[in-house]
């Protein structure tokens, strides 16, 4: 999938050609490629946060309609790539994690969550990392009248580790439908000190925005019950 290359490959097709990824998919083995030409590591090399096993294993297609929802942004360093995370409540108490909808550049993003909001009926606040590459769409959504939570350093720090305690507590509290791209963030994702805090990362240019999207997500549906933040319609609500 030429989509994938892209995202993968911050070089392709500017400085490697389809062709030359085309002659690596031929020459290299499928584990090689991965490594060489999209930049997705064994987890044993890559000191992966979650492993790709442990992931797999929380992989439920039931087609349970979580609710309630909480939805965030997040973007590649670059700001090339965007997703949308969503994080919901299923019947069984789990909680429901899902990109439902990725892209190049923000444009869009505004006017897809006005949807998404008003299809579920959500009055829940957009989660944003203040200090992220995301930030930038935070003035599109403030003039669509979309209710942003701002959040930083340490709560993105606390969204992280709740994400990875619920894939490798004992009773796995998480589940999701198995696609691609967030697997492959996962697959990525790695801890690392940023500042005082230990965040997720992806290894060298490796965009796991699918991941810090759901991370948010999933945070801020565990917190709602304990917050007692109000928000209303084109203001921001700031966590510090």
């Amino acid at each position: 999938d030429r989509n994938e290359w892209l995202r993968a490959n911050p070089s392709f097709p500017s400085r490697t050609s389809e062709t030359a990824m085309l002659r690596m998919m031929k020459n290299l083995s499928a584990e090689s490629f991965l490594r060489e030409g999209l930049g997705i590591w064994d987890l044993e090399e890559s000191d992966s946060a979650i492993g790709n096993d442990l992931w797999a294993a929380l992989v439920d297609r039931s087609g349970d309609r979580p609710h309630p929802i909480r939805l965030a942004v997040a973007a590649s360093p670059d700001r090339v790539w965007w997703s949308v995370g969503m994080a919901g409540r299923r019947r069984d108490g789990t909680v429901h994690v899902e990109v439902i909808k990725s892209g190049r550049g923000h444009a869009w993003v505004a006017d897809y969550l006005v949807g998404v909001r008003r299809s579920t009926r959500s009055r829940a606040p957009v989660v944003v990392a203040a200090k992220s590459s995301a930030a930038a769409v935070i003035p599109d959504l403030e003039s669509a009248k979309v209710p942003v939570r701002k959040v930083f350093g340490p709560d993105i720090a606390v969204a992280d580790a709740r994400l990875v305690d619920a894939v490798l507590g004992e009773n796995p509290t998480l589940r999701h439908s198995g696609q691609r791209l967030l697997s492959v963030s996962v697959g990525a994702a790695r801890w690392s000190e940023k500042g005082r805090d230990v965040v997720l990362i992806g290894p060298g240019e490796t965009d796991i925005a699918p991941l810090q999207a759901v991370s948010l997500a999933h945070w801020a549906l565990l917190s709602a019950r304990r917050s007692t933040e109000k928000s209303t319609a084109g203001k921001v609500v700031v966590m510090r």
